[in-house]
Formats: structure tokens, C-alpha cells, sequence
């Protein structure tokens, strides 16, 4: 015969099956229907009179924007041509000059030096020439009385030839030192405004290395890398818009030169774009070139205000058979008051604007 429990042990055993009834309970094993995984439709509500509106479909005209960075159309990278240390630059950043003003002026010792050095010895070269050709005339005229040799007289032509030529070199020596003396002195080869000053009095001043930089701000363009299925539709003087982030605006701009070859590495061509002279606008800010490629898009448009977002999660509200049911949509592109639907709407359907 089986001996019952103690009762110190009824509420514990109690207790335990209470709780194992409630786990499966919960896990809709026991005491109802059990909910099949996935999405559950939430029921039909009456429809109230709410505004609405239907799913339209509507065919769009692509216009990509393409990123891109204002340039100075005319751009003068002032370097020296010779190696002088720098002992003034007459400009600093933002000083807006005439064409010929002057820039940077370099240590002119040197080039005076050689220039002095050339003359010196042109002079000499110079009067050696002539000693030359007077011997040489002397040197004929007893030849010609049969009082000198032929040797002696082709002699003479020939040191004669050899004197001038050494001083049209010594000439010439002494034009390269006074362009080298002048090269100390830099000019603005146009006017415009100063973009840069990249070194200062002191620096030692190297051959073509640029010390200023100086560009015209009325002649601005906006160069983008296009991929190149788009630049093969684009022309020399098509209009485009240029949307210039930090003015917040959108330029009426032309195409002004297309680079012929495109980049290997990116498959993109460089694009020109001429913009407007326009207040604030200046070299180094960022843009967008918009430019259409030809190509069409179809997408179904509700309002905006009929889409509604609970996290990420994206819904509308349909009508359908006087009813309101929630769907579930995936969005795209926003167009003005619009927006794209991707999936979860057909064309014709009612939704309602919240």
C-alpha cells in the first residue's frame, strides 16, 4: 500500500504543477488555439470618413547628381625660374590686384653678379673680334699684293670667324644674365584675386616651385567626374544646374569643356561646367552637377502623409471594401510632396492620409 506524502511536502508539489501548467500555458500548448509564427494581419475596422487618396503611377525623367569642386577658370601658379632666396612677398590671401602688380621679389645679388661677369667678358670677346677682323683685312691686302701666303691669309679668316663668333656667344650670356636679374622681380601675369601665399620672406625660393597663387573669381567653373554612360550624352554648351552646397543655391550653368579621354582606373570623364558670376562664390566649395542621362523611371507615388514609420518599420493605412487594413510598404525616393512606394501597394489602391 502506498503511503501518502507528508503534508510538508503538498504546497511545494502544489506550487511546482501550477507553475508547470502556466509555462505551457504560455506557450499555447495547453488552453486555446495555438498562434501560427509570422505576420498577422490586424482585423478589419469600419471606415470612418477620412481623406484619402489613390496610388498613382508616374513615369520620371532621371536626373542624377554628380559631385564635383568649383575652380578658377584662369589660374596662375607663380613660381621663379631661378633658385634665390624669397625677400618679399607684396601679397597676402584675399588681396584682389591688377594685372602686371608686383608679387614676390627675390635676392638679386647673384644674377647681378653673373650679369656683371657676361658683360665683362663680352667686352673682351667684343674687342678680341675686332683685333681679329683687323688682322684679317691686314693680312688680305698682303695677300693680295702677293707680300702674305694663303696659308697665312685662311689664317686670319678663320680667327676672324672664330673672335665673332665667341662674341655673339658672350652676347648672348650677357641677354640669359639680364633675364635671369629680371625673373627676381615676379609680376601678376592678369588680375585677380590671391587664393594662396605659400611661402614667406626668408624661404629660400626654389625653381618652379609656386610661392603665390592667384585666380580670376569671375570665371568660376564647377569640374565633376561623370561616369562615362552618362558623358557620352553630354555636349559642349548643354545647360545643366549647379547646386553649390554652402550658397544653398542652384546655378543656371553651361558645359564649357569635356575632357576627351576618360579615367581608366574609375571609368569616369571629366566634366566643365561654366557657372555665373555669383556673390559668396569662390574656389574649393563643394557641388553637385545635376545632368539627365536619358534614362526613365516608373514608380507608384502616394502622399507623403500617408506613410506613417513605427521604428523602421514602414506602413499605410488602405481602404479596401469600406474597411481600413494596415500594410506593411517599403518606401523610396521623396519627390516633393510624394513619395515612392517599392512594394506593398498596386496602382489604383486608396490609402489614407494621416
Amino acid at each position: 500500500m502506498t503511503q501518502p506524502l507528508p503534508k510538508k511536502w503538498l504546497f511545494p508539489a502544489g506550487a511546482l504543477l501550477v507553475l508547470l501548467l502556466l509555462i505551457l500555458w504560455m506557450l499555447g500548448l495547453i488552453g486555446g488555439d495555438k498562434t501560427e509564427p509570422g505576420l498577422t494581419p490586424l482585423p478589419a475596422q469600419p471606415a470612418p470618413q477620412r481623406e484619402t487618396a489613390r496610388v498613382i503611377k508616374q513615369t520620371f525623367r532621371e536626373t542624377p547628381a554628380w559631385p564635383g569642386i568649383v575652380k578658377a577658370f584662369s589660374e596662375a601658379r607663380v613660381a621663379p625660374k631661378i633658385n634665390a632666396r624669397i625677400l618679399e612677398v607684396a601679397v597676402r590671401e584675399g588681396d584682389r590686384i591688377k594685372q602686371g602688380a608686383l608679387l614676390v621679389r627675390l635676392d638679386a645679388e647673384q644674377p647681378q653678379t653673373r650679369e656683371r661677369e657676361a658683360s665683362a667678358h663680352a667686352a673682351a670677346a667684343k674687342a678680341e673680334a675686332v683685333r681679329a677682323e683687323a688682322d684679317l683685312k691686314r693680312t688680305r691686302e698682303l695677300f693680295e699684293q702677293e707680300a702674305a701666303t694663303r696659308e697665312a691669309y685662311e689664317h686670319a679668316e678663320a680667327a676672324a670667324r672664330k673672335a665673332a663668333a665667341a662674341a655673339r656667344a658672350a652676347e648672348q650670356n650677357v641677354r640669359e644674365a639680364a633675364l635671369q636679374r629680371s625673373e627676381t622681380v615676379l609680376t601678376a601675369p592678369f588680375g585677380g584675386v590671391i587664393a594662396r601665399r605659400l611661402h614667406e620672406p626668408g624661404d629660400m625660393g626654389l625653381a618652379g616651385e609656386p610661392i603665390v597663387v592667384l585666380h580670376n573669381p569671375s570665371a568660376l567653373r564647377l569640374e565633376a567626374s561623370v561616369p562615362a554612360y552618362c558623358a557620352v550624352r553630354i555636349r559642349t554648351g548643354d545647360p545643366v544646374t549647379a547646386r553649390i552646397d554652402a550658397l544653398k543655391a542652384s546655378l543656371d550653368a553651361k558645359i564649357g569643356e569635356i575632357v576627351p579621354a576618360a579615367d581608366p582606373l574609375t571609368g569616369t570623364v571629366l566634366i566643365k561646367a561654366d557657372l555665373p558670376e555669383t556673390k559668396d562664390l569662390q574656389p574649393g566649395l563643394f557641388g553637385w552637377l545635376d545632368q539627365s542621362c536619358g534614362t526613365e523611371h516608373t514608380a507608384l507615388l502616394i502622399p507623403a502623409a500617408a506613410l506613417h514609420r513605427i521604428g523602421q518599420v514602414e506602413a499605410v493605412t488602405v481602404v479596401e471594401d469600406g474597411r481600413l487594413i494596415a500594410r506593411h510598404v517599403r518606401s523610396g525616393f521623396v519627390r516633393g510632396e510624394f513619395v515612392e512606394i517599392l512594394s506593398g501597394l498596386d496602382e489604383g489602391e486608396t490609402v489614407v492620409i494621416q
